[in-house]
């Protein structure tokens, strides 16, 4: 549905959303919804490829919430750094 590279690319950011949500953040607006903007932007993907992107998304953000279960939450300053490494990625 699509290409390798940008399924890869989906799944780290999948990642990231993850620990954001770890992180007790708001993973939708940090991590999510600006991904779903900027593969909409690229105007690249069909709408059913674009739904695959976020299926994808979705699975691969599971699976990690799933290895996280284990870990201590987030301080405050790790949930700062997030914060911040998400706004520059806009």
């Amino acid at each position: 549905m699509i290409p390798r590279e940008d399924a890869r690319r989906i799944g780290n950011s999948a990642a990231d959303t993850a620990l954001t949500e770890h992180c007790e953040l708001d993973w939708r607006n940090l991590s999510y919804r600006p991904l779903m903007l900027r593969e909409r932007q690229r105007d690249t993907c069909s709408d059913r490829q674009l739904a695959f992107i976020g299926i994808l998304h979705g699975y691969v953000q599971s699976a990690y919430r799933e290895l996280l279960k284990t870990h201590q939450r987030c301080k405050d300053e790790r949930k700062q750094a997030f914060v911040e490494l998400f706004s520059r990625k806009r």
